[in-house]
C-alpha cells in the first residue's frame, strides 16, 4: 500500500538494501530514503532522473506471493484511474507520489454514500479498460489456503459455516465466465486522490471473475462495523453491483463470500477472524 505521506515515519537517511541499490542503478534514482515498511513491502522516497519526485516500492517474499503481478496491472490502467508506474519489474516499482486524501477519509467525514459511488465508479472504469496481462496468479491460488482449511484450523465458533463457504468458493472457481485480469484489492485505503482525481494503488494482480473486483465494498472499511452491518446494506449493495455488471445477485454475493473467506483464514491463524466470518454468515443467508 502506498501510505499517505503524513502516515509515514521516516527512518534513517540513506538506508538502503541490495534490492534498493539495484533499483538505483537500473532506474537512475537518487536521494533514496527509507520511509516505512510492512510485512509485504518497503517504501522509499526518491528522485527519478527522468520523472522527478517519486516513490520506490520493493516487495518482500510475502509481498511477491500476494502482490506479484500487481505493478504490471497498475501500469496498464489509464493514468487518471491508477497511480502512474514509471518503471517496474516483478519485485519493485518506481511510481508517482500521491499526496491527497484516501477514500477512507471521505468515509470518516460521514460521506459514506459519496465514498461508495466513488469506489464503484472507479471499479467500473478499471474494468472497462479491459487490460491484458499474462501470467497473473489465478483466483484459485489466492484461495488455496482457505479451501485447504480443516476443522482443526477453524475456531469452534466458525465451524458451522466454513464448510458451506468453502463449497461456494469451489463453485466460483468452477465457473470461468467473464474472468479477466483484476486489481484484486480495491478498498478505501487503496484509493487516493491526487490533483482532484481518485486513483487506485496497491494492486494484488489476479485473474478472476469481474464480480470479485467489487468484493471489498462489502467487507471494508474493516473498522466501520456500524456501516458494514447496517440492516439491508449487503442486499442493496449486491443489487447495485448486479445491475452494473448485468449478472445475478448470487454471483456478486458468492464472489464477496470468497473474498471474506480469504480474510477469515488469515484471521484464524492470528486468533482473529470474527469480522469476515460474520460477513460470511450474512452472505450465506442472502444467497438463494
Amino acid at each position: 500500500m502506498q501510505p499517505a505521506l503524513e502516515d509515514i515515519e521516516p527512518q534513517s537517511a540513506g538506508c538502503r538494501d541490495q534490492q534498493a541499490e539495484a533499483c538505483v542503478l537500473n532506474w537512475s534514482l537518487s536521494d533514496l530514503l527509507l520511509e516505512g515498511e510492512t510485512p509485504n513491502s518497503r517504501f522509499y522516497s526518491c528522485r527519478s532522473k527522468q520523472y522527478g519526485k517519486a516513490l520506490l516500492k520493493i516487495l518482500t517474499d510475502e509481498g511477491l506471493r500476494v502482490e506479484g503481478g500487481g505493478f504490471e496491472v497498475l501500469s496498464k490502467y489509464p493514468d487518471n484511474d491508477a497511480v502512474q508506474i514509471f518503471a517496474f519489474d516483478r519485485a519493485a516499482a518506481v511510481m508517482e507520489v500521491l499526496e491527497g486524501p484516501r477514500l477512507l477519509d471521505v468515509i470518516d467525514e460521514g460521506d459514506t454514500e459519496e465514498a461508495l459511488e466513488i469506489q464503484l465508479g472507479l471499479t467500473e472504469r478499471l474494468l472497462s479498460a479491459c487490460i491484458a496481462v499474462e501470467g497473473l496468479k489465478d483466483l484459485q491460488v489466492l484461495l488455496s489456503d482457505s479451501l485447504a482449511m480443516k476443522e482443526s484450523d477453524v475456531p469452534v465458533w466458525a465451524r458451522d459455516v466454513i464448510p458451506e463457504a468453502q463449497a461456494v468458493c469451489r463453485s466460483v472457481l468452477r465457473s470461468r465466465t467473464d474472468w479477466r485480469p483484476l486489481h484484486g484489492d480495491l478498498h478505501p485505503r487503496n484509493i487516493l486522490m491526487h490533483q482532484g482525481v481518485w486513483k487506485a494503488i496497491d494492486a494484488r494482480g489476479i485473474y478472476g471473475p469481474v464480480a470479485f473486483e467489487f468484493s471489498n465494498t462489502f467487507i471494508n472499511p474493516w473498522d466501520r462495523k456500524d456501516l458494514i452491518f447496517e440492516a439491508g446494506r449487503m442486499k442493496r449493495l449486491a443489487e447495485n453491483i448486479s445491475g452494473r455488471l448485468g449478472c445475478s445477485i448470487d454471483t456478486v454475493l458468492e464472489c464477496a463470500l470468497a473474498n471474506a473467506l480469504y480474510y477469515a483464514q488469515i484471521g484464524y491463524r492470528q486468533g482473529q477472524g470474527r469480522h469476515p466470518t460474520k460477513c460470511i454468515r450474512e452472505f450465506l443467508a442472502l444467497i438463494h
